[in-house]
């Protein structure tokens, strides 16, 4: 029997990390291919299941909906056990990244809060995410000068939407700052020494409300978050959360660094090159080099359909291998893009994957994770090993 030892894997944003991981822990040697930083920069970094009806409406409990619902239409059902057994396996693989969710995994969708001050639901996100079951008065943190968070419309916003106090609490901006920084110039800002004393300075100097949490636009660092948070709450005493902002997402940056430092100590290949297109065990890079492997995955759909080309006429293929996605006639199009099954001659993972509109129905998670697995058992078997069982349902721990 053949045994499955490379596999290149096209892509860096979350699906291809998944994919990359899943791969890792089953001792396959892995390299990622990608063409800049990926689509991580416009993924807040929280994971949904399903967050809306196919008519829009909220959904409360997306157990519940899955319940006799394939993924894709020629797919099968997947049991509440086996979706619950992959949420637990990534609820605690983050927690080795360093990144704590506040469920594992959580009993129904929680509620985030979205730069304007609205809310929306969430399902599995780091702890740095201020997502609660039911909204509570909160004090919103702004800055002088950033206007990425619009502090007293979002407050404005919040009390109408939720009944809730909000509070606005606006802080001057840091002696460093200049016109040109950016929400990802602040998050470094705040990494440093020098910024976390600032900041904490800077909220006893304008007095917050006591006991009410902060909730700040999601810039208090990038790699040493966690510290940011701890010195806020050790010095004022009050629960602290962050509100992800419009991309560059910070949060999705985090989470994309400390994935990618766990993958390349277990021995993962980063690539930064241009894809031009990929067979089933090769690659073509824009430059003309050849990669071979025993098996090649495309992570490439990313948020909003990043990595599908789309005529003028509205035929929308994928670039690598040419496979027709649909006809895309206006940009809402673009969310009901698919690739026809995983199980394509170079096998596809992630938001893409069966045509489901994963933006507007908040489910791009739970499309991840059942790709993911779908395809893994895919390359598995294709390799001669014998394939798991029909739901997969003996999960194999990522660590």
């Amino acid at each position: 029997m053949g045994t499955l030892k490379q596999i290149i894997v096209v892509g860096r944003g979350p699906a291809g990390l998944y994919l990359s991981t899943l791969a890792l822990a089953q001792g396959v040697g892995v390299t990622v291919i990608a063409d800049g930083l990926g689509s991580c920069a416009l993924w807040g970094g929280h994971w949904d299941f399903v967050s809306r009806d196919e008519q829009g409406h909220v959904v409360q409990d997306p157990w519940r909906w899955w319940e006799g619902r394939p993924p894709v239409p020629e797919a099968d059902p997947v049991p509440r056990s086996v979706w619950r057994a992959w949420w637990q396996d990534l609820a605690r693989f983050w927690r080795q990244l360093g990144i704590v969710p506040d469920h594992e995994p959580p009993r129904t969708n929680r509620w985030l809060v979205t730069p304007v001050g609205t809310v929306r639901p969430v399902f599995l996100a780091p702890q740095w995410h201020w997502a609660e079951e039911e909204p509570r008065p909160v004090t919103l943190v702004g800055f002088h000068h950033f206007i990425d968070f619009p502090v007293e419309v979002a407050a404005q916003n919040y009390q109408q939407e939720t009944g809730c106090r909000a509070e606005v609490l606006v802080l001057p901006h840091p002696p460093l700052w200049t016109p040109a920084w950016q929400p990802l110039q602040w998050a470094w800002y705040f990494d440093t020494d020098p910024g976390r004393e600032w900041l904490k300075d800077a909220l006893r100097a304008a007095s917050a409300p006591a006991s009410l949490p902060l909730v700040f636009p999601q810039i208090l660092g990038v790699d040493r978050v966690d510290a940011v948070f701890s010195a806020i709450q050790a010095a004022l005493g009050v629960a602290v959360g962050e509100i992800p902002l419009t991309p560059p997402s910070v949060g999705g940056l985090r989470v994309q660094r400390r994935w990618e430092r766990w993958l390349r100590r277990r021995g993962l290949r980063l690539w930064s090159a241009h894809a031009v297109r990929a067979t089933a065990t090769s690659v073509e890079l824009e430059d003309g080099r050849m990669l071979t492997a025993d098996a090649v995955v495309l992570a490439t759909g990313g948020i909003l359909g990043g990595g599908i080309q789309v005529a003028v006429n509205g035929a929308a293929t994928d670039p690598l291998t040419g496979v027709d996605l649909g006809q895309a006639t206006t940009p809402r199009d673009l969310g009901r893009l698919g690739y026809p099954r995983p199980e394509m001659a170079v096998p596809v993972v992630g938001r893409q994957v069966g045509g489901r509109d994963c933006d507007r129905q908040g489910m791009g998670g739970a499309m991840i994770l059942w790709s993911g697995r779908r395809v893994w058992r895919h390359l598995e078997a294709a390799v001669g090993e014998e394939a798991p069982s029909r739901h997969e349902g003996n999960v194999g721990r990522l660590s």
